[in-house]
């Protein structure tokens, strides 16, 4: 019996591709793909959703790249298009041929693509309407629709009969919805939206953006976020396959900038932009997370790695029609095991204090390693304190009580009852006691408890100067050690 063809029923399909799962921002990035790869140097966004119960608006991504053929226009719009085993250049962006129509589609009823490839020649416009082929099939048709015309008329091909360039024209939005009774709510839905989507096409396309490519939204351009200002560069290895991993560490909150430290939590927040971040053909894919290799955590916000892919191992690692995850091939689970690891680690000391300060010089002009109050054990996953018994405060305090016995359970006490959730609440404001003060009063205070201190030191058998030397290379007498020794002598 001769094979039998049984094609989907064309509503069926349409309607299950509409809710592939892209967002407003995920599906206008994927048609920025599309002007990326044509080596557009200037990329405008229009969105203009409904304001009303019946169903209008447009959002238009036109660029001035090179544009294509009314042959090339007729497969870019072909369903599954070239697929993803077409030999691709480096620097293209597609990769299974459904990019265009299914994230227009997730977004409204109709779309119309008009572009021009030679200057002076015809514009090139095709569109698909949903409703056309639920009755009539896979029937595409020629030239634009109603709400279409005039952001072609408006965009660079149709101003400058010398452009080159392509238009992109999603209307009909039925899922793109801003609507409300109220005109203050719907400016305020309509100002979120246009927020989450510059936010996210900065931070997908930040590389182009910093090399010069200008995305505008509506009359704004968009600027880059860039995951790594400020980091610390730790190492950089060449995989198999050419992929390329850089790790990297973020400064402590306390050294940074107010401004400086939101940035850089990025649209999503700090924990969820911790981990791998992973790029393919230089835009941003994975924007954080682990690769189910680690569990997220507080103490690891501050490790940052970045993958590097060629567009030829898109099977290898799996990425997903909308461009949005991909899975590691498992020949190479163990290297990126063992590099988060490594930047986990480095992260987590950075994250737990500020850094190894060195004791400012004491006034006799020797110097000496700082004293810490605080010591750090670090586990695979976690971190523990524990008061430093050399401190010479806590020796101190340890000598000034009959029984040493009692002052060990305060401090055992002291530790485990440290409020570490309390603090991780909001730790921009967190300062850990590290924020020194200048006034007399305070002064006066650490000079009396380093006396104590020295005191204590010479009964274990240290000189005087010795003495001052260990109390001033301590926390916190080495934050004003200049004002504090003369009180000593």
């Amino acid at each position: 019996m001769p094979p039998r063809e049984n094609p989907p029923h064309p509503f069926a399909l349409i309607e299950a591709m509409r809710s592939i799962g892209y967002t407003p921002a995920t599906a206008l990035a994927d048609l920025v793909d599309n002007s990326v790869s044509a080596h557009a140097t200037l990329v405008k966004i229009r969105v203009a959703p409904p304001t009303t119960e019946q169903a209008g608006g447009t959002a238009t991504v036109e660029d001035n790249g090179k544009g294509m053929t009314p042959e090339r226009l007729a497969e870019a719009m072909r369903w599954g298009g070239e697929g993803p085993n077409k030999a691709r250049s480096a620097d293209d962006l597609g990769r299974f041929g459904l990019g265009m129509k299914t994230a227009s589609i997730s977004m409204g009823k109709k779309l119309t693509v008009a572009t021009r490839a030679k200057p002076g020649a015809a514009i090139a416009i095709l569109r698909w309407d949903l409703d056309h082929v639920t009755k009539h099939g896979w029937q595409m048709l020629d030239g634009a629709d109603q709400l279409a015309e005039p952001e072609i008329a408006r965009s660079i091909i149709g101003q400058d009969p010398q452009a080159t360039g392509t238009t992109v024209v999603v209307s009909e939005l039925d899922r793109l919805e801003v609507r409300s009774a109220l005109q203050s709510q719907r400016e305020k839905n309509q100002a979120a939206l246009t927020r989450k989507i510059a936010t996210h096409l900065g931070m997908v396309f930040h590389r182009f953006l910093e090399n010069g490519t200008v995305i505008r939204l509506g009359e704004s351009a968009i600027s880059p976020w860039n995951p790594f200002e400020s980091a610390a560069h730790l190492d950089t290895e060449q995989l198999a396959d050419g992929v390329r991993v850089s790790s990297f560490v973020l400064p402590h909150h306390s050294n940074l900038l107010d401004e400086v430290y939101v940035r850089l939590s990025g649209p999503l927040g700090w924990t969820a932009h911790q981990g791998f971040f992973v790029y393919r053909a230089d835009r941003l894919i994975v924007p954080g997370g682990w690769l189910r290799l680690f569990s997220p955590a507080e103490s690891c916000k501050l490790a940052r790695i970045k993958i590097d892919l060629p567009n030829t191992l898109d099977a290898g690692w799996k990425l997903n029609v909308m461009k949005s995850s991909l899975a590691p091939p498992s020949s190479q689970l163990a290297a990126l095991e063992r590099i988060g690891d490594a930047t986990r680690r480095r992260a987590m000391a950075v994250y737990s204090f500020r850094g190894e300060r060195q004791a400012p010089a004491s006034a006799s002009g020797v110097e000496s390693n700082s004293t810490f109050f605080w010591n750090q054990e670090t586990a695979s996953e976690t971190v523990h304190f524990r008061i430093n018994r050399n401190h010479p405060v806590v020796q101190t305090l340890k000598q000034s009580v009959k029984e040493p016995a009692i002052a060990e359970a305060f401090l055992r006490a002291f530790e485990r009852l440290l409020p570490l959730e309390a603090i991780l609440q909001d730790p921009k404001r967190t300062t850990n006691g590290a924020v020194p003060s200048n006034s007399p009063e305070d002064v006066q205070k650490l000079a009396k408890l380093a006396k104590m201190a020295v005191r204590v030191l010479r009964t274990q058998g240290h000189s005087h100067d010795d003495a001052i030397k260990l109390v001033l290379a301590a926390d916190p007498f080495s934050w004003q050690s200049a004002a504090i020794y003369p009180l000593l002598k």
